[in-house]
């Protein structure tokens, strides 16, 4: 029976959720899978793998203000759609070194899971200050009642110490860079959001992002879903890829409703420098992180491949990344609505699974000939003034809209756009927006996908 390592520091919104998860996620493997609760210094992690925001920041600090607005958002919605309730503590962040010794140094499993719950609640909803030696006094007097360690003399044990600095080691030599991560099967997994991942790998292969709403009677007849992409970005063709396919599915689309996809295409380099990010992210990343993210897009490949079926979903990193999609993106805007999803499909294929530079006009031509288009007519369309400035205009329309990057969703249900949703990893909550789900309504899971 596999195990899975958790790591974790209370300082970390996303690590509270993944606390509150990761032990029902594997109960569900019904084979006697374990989690073991490994405390780390998030500050460490940042410091050993230079984080922008340093080791005393928060993730958050250097993020250009439309993504620390997703982040928020993104936040809030995990905790509602789990039902976990979360206030943002107005002392975030302190400092959490005097916590997290205090735990690694409890050597018993079942204390440490009940202090590690206990420090939670009192941060991300009691709003304590669990910096404070007395606040830590009197919420290990409430977990661990007669069994309660002095605080003090816990925290500045020599072994407390050590076991704080070794488990933050290990989290680090296994490719950690931040919390909430998992090592499970020799693997890291990282984030709240891939615990789908970290179920599947510990046995269950029936785990599937929630779902918490199925089209029924009073789901919307019609719906729009705009979708901002780049042919520049691997992600994008993934979501490309896969959205017909989670379209289709009858806990989609069961009772009928019609569904307008507008592919909105826009200028990803533009956006970043807009809002103020690295024009190519992956390269101001740290080595950890970005090994991270290309083993996370394999996962979403094997994912999406054994769930949805049909024609497998194929990749190839292009030699001529990071690609020129200038012109690509001013081509799919002249082929016109009717024919934009089967322009945008071409060039994605030819782009991520047939390493072509559809940078050149002359390989763009051949594409759009091989796809049943006149290639030479739509890059001659694609210098018009008109068309240049209605990429320039859909790429205004992403910021106003709050995107920080792509593949970025946003469903109109006929009552005016809900909440953007940033990444082809929120496919299962778009689903959710079409059949009428909304972030006001109660928590009542009722299927996955």
């Amino acid at each position: 029976m596999p195990d899975v390592v958790f790591y974790y520091d209370i300082v970390c919104p996303y690590a509270y959720m993944a606390s509150q998860l990761i032990e029902a996620a594997a109960e569900r493997c019904r084979n006697g899978s374990r989690v073991v609760f490994r405390p780390v210094l998030l500050g460490a992690l940042y410091k050993a793998t230079s984080a922008p925001q340093g080791k005393d920041g928060s993730a958050s600090d250097v993020m250009p203000a439309s993504k620390k607005a997703i982040a928020a958002a993104d936040l809030a919605l995990l905790a509602v759609r789990y039902n976990i309730p979360l206030r943002f503590n107005p002392m975030h962040p302190v400092r959490s070194l005097n916590a997290m010794r205090l735990l690694a140094g409890t050597k018993n499993d079942a204390h440490r899971r009940a202090l590690t719950h206990a420090l939670y609640r009192a941060y991300w909803v009691d709003e304590q200050d669990i910096s404070s030696e007395a606040t830590l006094q009197r919420i290990a007097q409430a977990s661990l009642g007669a069994e309660t360690p002095n605080v003090q003399e816990r925290i500045g044990a020599p072994e407390s110490k050590a076991a704080l600095e070794r488990n933050t080691d290990e989290a680090l030599s296994r490719g950690a860079f931040g919390v909430p991560s998992f090592w499970v099967n020799d693997r890291l997994f990282w984030g709240a959001d891939r615990l789908t991942f970290v179920e599947r790998a510990l046995g269950n292969a029936n785990a599937h992002p929630l779902r918490l709403r199925l089209p029924s009677p009073s789901s919307p007849k019609r719906v729009t879903l705009t979708v901002f992409h780049d042919f520049s970005s691997p992600w994008s063709y993934l979501g490309s890829r896969v959205l017909d396919r989670t379209l289709a599915q009858p806990t989609v689309t069961g009772l009928g409703v019609q569904i307008v996809v507008d592919w909105v295409p826009i200028l990803l380099g533009a956006l970043f420098k807009e809002i103020g990010t690295p024009n190519v992210p992956a390269l101001a990343m740290s080595e950890a992180k970005r090994n991270y993210y290309s083993a996370d897009l394999q996962d979403w490949l094997q994912y999406r491949n054994a769930s949805l079926g049909g024609e497998e979903v194929a990749f190839a990193f292009p030699s001529a990344f990071p690609l020129r999609t200038v012109v690509p993106c001013r081509v799919a805007i002249a082929a016109g609505k009717a024919n934009a999803a089967a322009v945008t499909r071409a060039i994605y294929l030819a782009a991520w699974t047939q390493d072509k530079d559809v940078g050149s006009a002359d390989v763009l031509k051949q594409v759009l000939d091989e796809a049943g288009f006149d290639g030479a007519a739509l890059i001659l369309a694609a210098n018009d003034e008109s068309v240049k400035q209605q990429l320039k205009d859909n790429t205004s329309r992403a910021v106003a809209a709050g995107a920080c990057g792509v593949p970025s969703y946003q469903v109109d249900t006929g009552t005016g756009p809900q909440q953007l949703l940033w990444g082809q990893d929120h496919l299962n909550i778009v689903a959710d927006q079409i059949c009428g789900w909304s972030v006001d309504q109660p928590h009542a899971p009722v299927s996955k996908l």
